[in-house]
């Protein structure tokens, strides 16, 4: 009876253990990279991997293991001399710091990584080579990151001259940082990875600063491009050691420029030389002089800094600052809504649609005011120049996606097809609203699937790589059915704005959303159901609807 019971025990034990490892599944790791991270002066090796979107759906990394060894027969016997990580509880898949022994230059190492996520641990992924990046100087090559199409011809090919010329603008691999123009900078992350250039140019510029804040003439032509560049790479790369070394010194850049140009009205204005933070804009159209002041546009773009510096704070050692930044721009949003604001009107300044575009697209409206100033914007463009806009470079950096926003995407169209030369806020519009594309948080891990339908436009797809993984969204309108493909990578969520009145009408490879695994349905809005997706491939269908916008909303 006793050796009955030990044996019975054994076999209840033994049962316990391997129901306790973690089932295989059929994912494995892939694109396993070795590069550096951090900042110039504070490199470490780092790795990063991307997951690819297998079933089962809502899959999320929760531990990895990396082994590297010298030849691949160490591998195959499971004895890695290099480095093995072990065990690591993480979600991360980028910016791993490397901790194992030191490596040697033109010398190729081998790797292999397993995953464990929430239904299983992943294969050993196949083996794959590693080589020391390069260190130095040089700028890392430009890599396009985006494949797109749609149904108008022009348009696609617009937005591939613009990549082409993007690429080959870093091809040359420019030393001289401080000279390169850095507006688009928004644009050409939905093209190519310029992720590096960009926390390289900060690094380089904000070292150049003076003592008393300033920092070189090509920085002050266009003062605010700092804090549009730490945005864009917090927003589309989820990179913050930039602001955690850079705050301090873009905290005195700010308050420079409103020693220069600030006053105790809180409204932007010449200094003593007669310079403005920036210019006023003047433009001409059909015979009709359209003049922005400079102090409506430095003020609109200082109350930016302003909120830019608040989010910021959140996301640094200097949480503290934020209440700071929000009653700074608080005062700046009054001063500007009671200094340029004609409530007899409703419109801002001299009504030019510059003017009424940045104070929709930077958040100065309050909401009762908000339709009033659009209506004078839709007005000028659709009717007083039959569908031109009467705006010059402030202007049209929120154009197009303004427009969209409140529901006249066929006039981004319509002014996007007119176009000669590709601007920056049309290739936004082009991802972000025709595609439906845009980062909501960290880089990709949560974005948004928010898509316009402009009359004419049948199809439009995009493809892009992040570094949490590829993300693609292909939406295309029938004669009587409307359908939307979309993959979102392991470790990352959507947010999804589908045409449709009623949940019963959408469904997922054949089967009512509500009915799926993977889909949370979040709510009706504005003639749309609102999804959150998990990561997976989805296949949506439904008959055609009547196809609406989405929210109002500003630009951020």
């Amino acid at each position: 009876m006793v050796k009955y019971r030990i044996f019975a025990l054994c076999l209840i034990v033994t049962g316990l253990f391997y129901a306790c490892q973690s089932p295989e599944i059929d994912l494995q790791a892939e694109n396993l990279k070795l590069d550096h991270c951090g900042w110039e002066g504070v490199r470490q090796l780092c790795l990063s991997w991307t997951m690819n979107a297998a079933s089962p759906r809502g899959l999320n990394q929760q531990a990895y293991r990396i082994r590297i060894a010298s030849c691949p027969e160490l591998l195959e016997q499971n004895s890695p001399d290099i480095w093995d990580s072990g065990k690591v509880s993480s979600s991360k898949n980028y910016d791993v710091p490397y901790k194992g022994k030191a490596l040697e230059r033109d010398t190729v190492y081998y790797a292999q990584i397993r995953i464990w996520t929430n239904r299983g641990k992943s294969l050993w992924s196949k083996q794959q080579n590693l080589v020391l990046p390069a260190e130095g100087d040089l700028l890392p090559a430009a890599a396009s990151i985006n494949r797109f199409d749609t149904y108008d011809l022009k348009l696609s090919d617009l937005v591939q001259t613009y990549k082409t010329a993007t690429l080959e603008k870093y091809k040359n691999r420019p030393q001289d940082l401080e000279n390169m123009s850095a507006a688009d900078c928004w644009a050409e992350s939905y093209l190519i990875d310029n992720r590096k250039f960009y926390l390289q140019w900060m690094d380089r510029l904000l070292a150049a600063q003076a003592e008393d804040g300033s920092l070189p003439l090509s920085a002050q032509q266009e003062p605010q491009e700092i804090f549009d560049i730490a945005h864009m790479l917090l927003v589309q790369y989820n990179e913050t050691a930039h602001l955690k070394k850079h705050f301090p010194a873009m905290e005195k850049w700010l308050d420079f420029l409103w020693k220069n140009y600030g006053s105790q009205e809180y409204i932007l204005t010449a200094n003593g030389e007669g310079h403005t933070m920036l210019p006023p804009e003047e433009y001409s159209l059909d015979g009709k002089e359209y003049i922005t002041s400079a102090a409506l546009i430095s003020t609109a773009y200082f109350y930016r800094l302003c909120v830019l510096m608040e989010k910021f704070s959140s996301h640094s050692q200097y949480r503290d600052k934020a209440a700071h930044y929000a009653d700074w721009a608080g005062k700046l949003r009054k001063a500007y809504n009671d200094r340029f604001f004609n409530e007899e009107k409703q419109y801002y300044e001299n009504n030019t649609p510059t003017a009424n575009l940045l104070s929709l697209s930077l958040g100065f409206c309050e909401d009762k005011r908000a339709e009033s100033v659009f209506k004078r914007i839709e007005q000028s463009i659709a009717i007083e120049h039959y569908g031109k806009a009467a705006c010059g470079e402030f202007g049209k950096r929120c154009l197009y996606r303004t427009l969209s926003a409140w529901g006249r995407s066929d006039l981004s169209y319509r002014l996007g097809a007119e176009l000669r030369e590709v601007e920056g806020d049309f290739i936004l519009w082009f991802f972000e609203h025709l595609c439906g594309l845009k980062s909501l948080e960290k880089g990709f891990h949560y974005f948004s699937l928010d898509a316009v339908f402009p009359p004419g436009i049948y199809f439009a797809k995009t493809r892009m790589e992040t570094r949490g993984g590829i993300i693609s969204s292909s939406w295309i309108k029938t004669f009587d059915e409307f359908v939307w493909q979309v993959i979102v990578p392991v470790n990352t969520r959507a947010r999804l704005r589908y045409p449709a009145a009623a949940v019963k009408d959408i469904y997922d490879d054949g089967r009512v959303v509500d009915q799926v695994e993977g889909i949370q349905i979040l709510g009706r809005e504005n003639g749309n159901i609102l999804m959150e997706l998990g990561s997976g491939d989805y296949f949506f269908s439904s008959k055609l609807a009547d196809i609406k916008p989405g929210p109002r909303r500003n630009n951020e």
